[in-house]
């Protein structure tokens, strides 16, 4: 398994993988993914910026996921506690359904945190759905910290509080 910066070719695999994953989610009654996040607006988006990568493994794209410096608004009232290193986000991390619970996500997650150490960041940020235990057990399986908790109003009712995570690396 490698992790690889994916191209245009990789485009419409990615979007499908997306896809696949929301609807997972949204089975489970999680409305972390919506008809705008992620949007195949954002895939594009960040292929075009060279921030979407893919887990490959023996021809198969395994899962994906965005990685770049921007933090949400709402994280400005999250008490991080690495203020000097450069920081690289996580968002939209996605593994393929059925191969959910194998491991495929610790190696993700692993992959990003080599590919963010090598480029000088010394953490690595995210949010993710208070609900979705699967995800907050990843992470916090892997050493991230939970920082706080936001608001997104964008979402429904009963779905608006995320957890802040964050993990120093260097």
């Amino acid at each position: 398994m490698k992790l690889i910066q994916a191209n245009f070719d990789q485009f419409e695999t990615v979007a499908a993988l997306m896809e696949r994953v929301k609807q997972a989610l949204l089975a489970q009654e999680i409305f972390q993914w919506d008809e705008r996040y992620p949007s195949r607006a954002f895939i594009h988006e960040a292929i075009t910026d060279g921030n979407l990568y893919v887990l490959y493994s023996d021809g198969a794209i395994l899962g994906s996921v965005v990685l770049d410096e921007w933090q949400t608004p709402e994280w400005d009232a999250i008490d991080w506690q690495e203020t000097e290193l450069p920081v690289l986000v996580v968002h939209a991390l996605a593994i393929e359904p059925d191969l959910q619970g194998r491991g495929y996500g610790s190696a993700l997650l692993r992959a990003c945190e080599q590919l963010a150490s090598e480029h000088g960041y010394g953490c690595q940020r995210l949010d993710v759905f208070a609900g979705n235990p699967a995800a907050r057990g990843l992470y916090e399986r892997h050493g991230y910290q939970v920082r706080g908790q936001i608001q997104y109003r964008s979402k429904p009712a009963g779905h608006q509080t995320y957890i802040c995570y964050e993990k120093i690396l260097a």
